[in-house]
């Protein structure tokens, strides 16, 4: 017959949770930090998406997605909190600028910590910068001279 085990014993061997790390908001392109911190770290993966994020960035690739251990959809903290309290949350990390607030409040309720370091990587800290954003003749020649370095607007730009 359809009998068999009881489905409480798959949750039995999985008494002691792995350690995670929550990830908000993951920019396209985060595969490749993504998996550093799943395989380095030994950390399964939750994703944890707003609203906003959904809406402006649309879904999550499925090659991302499959490398979360479950997802939540963001809709208020003390619900996000609650799911999240059935996890070992060994650190919050941002994994975009829209996330990086949400990541913040998360880690700090959860009292862990919050780690930015993907919206650090994807904000490119260049010498534009430094110039005066009013001397147009200086930032267009520095346009010219950047161009297609550091990966934006290059040829090199649309590579995998």
């Amino acid at each position: 017959g359809c009998g068999g085990e009881s489905p409480s014993l798959v949750f039995e061997e999985r008494a002691t949770p792995r350690a995670v790390a929550v990830v908000v908001d993951p920019a396209i392109g985060a595969e490749t930090w993504l998996m550093d911190l799943s395989l380095k770290g030994g950390l399964a993966l939750v994703l944890v998406q707003s609203a906003m994020f959904s809406a402006v960035c649309g879904a999550i690739d499925d090659e991302v997605r499959e490398l979360f251990e479950t997802t939540l959809d963001f809709e208020d903290l003390p619900s996000a909190l609650e799911a999240l309290r059935h996890f070992d949350v060994a650190s919050v990390h941002a994994g975009s600028e829209t996330g990086a607030e949400l990541a913040s409040a998360l880690a700090s309720a959860l009292g862990v910590p919050c780690i930015c370091e993907a919206v650090q990587a994807s904000t490119p800290t260049t010498q534009a910068s430094t110039l005066d954003p009013g001397d147009l003749q200086e930032l267009l020649e520095w346009a010219e001279t950047n161009n297609g370095e550091d990966g934006f607007g290059g040829a090199d730009a649309d590579e995998e």
